[in-house]
């Protein structure tokens, strides 16, 4: 993809849309790790108020009947799903990915495989499982990125797995993994659960996904590039799913709860046979304002993405300072990585001054978003040399 930057009028847009985060002399380069809530974002959420305190426990038929399956559709649109029926919805993506591990029987062996690159709640999870007995863990480094799939491949030709979890970019690096999915289908029997966590790509990095959703288990969230905030994160379910979650809920019966809990529990054949409990749905409120105004300003995972590239070229080109791996592949994520053994005391530094940056592993975390300009970049190069960290 080309990378383009926007034009002045439509980098103006945007920030007349974000007025209430994006305030003076503020300058956000954690965009990889909490995005600004656009002002639409006020009034959705106000909108779930009015809607608890007017229509009480009826609220949830407006929800069920016209907020989630809007949400639905806009992240189908986002993911390139035709069916959005696939999706369920969570508060978050480590509750959801456990949903989908507890349909394993604990009596019988599991063995999972996944890299040494995952969020640090599926991290802690897998390492705490590692500690029963019938459970083994193994993980592919990403490193040297080159090469990551064929590794994958290979280790996928010795052993055979009940479930492979892995990300498509990568929290820790930016690392896009664009040759993943490809090779797990190549590679993969039909009884291996995949589980694929796109955080760090949707919203992020341009995706089309329907092929894969019909065999794959997918999930993500609002918390990042989506920009709606906490609690709206979904699981895509593929076809012919037949697994019986033990984390399951009464929203997963939500269709038959006025004659009561069926004697056997049943799961339903789409998505809703991972639902869980309730929730506060005001995410998907917010996740509904924000997809609307990105259709009215012409925002797209396309644009967004080659912005960002063109930005990053820009800020290494101007700050002389390397990120890691970024040469290596033909894409990337939305952040760079950069290797310093003072990162978090960086952070420290610019926060400051109102510069928010992150750090994970020694390396200082720079993400760009689709609300940044070159301006902002030369200002937080400006700022981050200052810091002599």
């Amino acid at each position: 993809m080309a990378s383009q930057l926007f034009s002045d009028s439509q980098s103006a847009l945007i920030r007349r849309g974000l007025t209430r985060s994006l305030k003076p002399g503020r300058l956000h380069f954690s965009a990889h790790s909490h995005h600004p809530w656009p002002d639409a974002t006020e009034s959705a959420h106000a909108q779930y108020w009015q809607d608890s305190t007017e229509l009480l426990d009826s609220k949830w038929g407006k929800i069920f009947g016209t907020v989630i399956p809007e949400s639905r559709s806009h992240l189908a649109k986002l993911l390139g799903l035709s069916d959005p029926s696939r999706l369920i919805e969570g508060t978050n993506t480590f509750e959801l990915v456990y949903r989908v591990l507890s349909s394993f029987d604990p009596r019988k062996p599991l063995r999972i495989l996944t890299t040494d690159s995952e969020f640090y709640s599926f991290e802690r999870l897998s390492r705490r499982l590692s500690e029963l007995e019938g459970v083994t863990i193994d993980r592919i480094s990403t490193q040297p990125f080159e090469n990551f799939e064929e590794r994958m491949a290979d280790q996928l030709k010795q052993t055979t797995y009940d479930v492979v979890f892995s990300s498509l970019v990568f929290f820790n690096s930016g690392f896009y993994a664009t040759r993943l999915l490809d090779t797990l289908n190549a590679n993969l029997p039909a009884d291996t659960t995949v589980i694929i966590d796109l955080y760090h790509a949707l919203g992020a990095v341009p995706v089309d996904l329907g092929k894969y959703a019909t065999r794959f288990f997918l999930t993500g969230g609002g918390y990042k590039y989506l920009t709606a905030g906490e609690g709206a994160c979904f699981l895509s379910v593929p076809d012919h799913c037949s697994l019986r979650p033990v984390m399951t809920g009464w929203m997963a019966e939500y269709h038959a709860l006025e004659g009561g809990l069926s004697e056997q529990v049943r799961y339903a054949e789409n998505g809703a046979r991972f639902a869980g409990a309730t929730y506060d749905p005001s995410a998907w409120y917010r996740m509904n304002a924000v997809q609307n105004w990105w259709r009215e300003i012409g925002l797209t995972p396309e644009n967004i993405h080659a912005h960002v590239r063109a930005l990053q070229d820009y800020f290494l080109e101007k700050s002389g300072r390397p990120a890691k791996g970024y040469s290596t592949r033909t894409d990337w994520g939305n952040f760079l990585a950069i290797g310093s053994p003072q990162a978090q005391a960086t952070v420290d530094v610019l926060r400051a001054q109102e510069i928010f940056v992150d750090a994970r592993d020694g390396y200082l975390r720079v993400g760009f978003g689709y609300y940044h300009t070159t301006a902002d970049v030369d200002a937080f190069i400006v700022a981050l040399n200052k810091t002599a960290l």
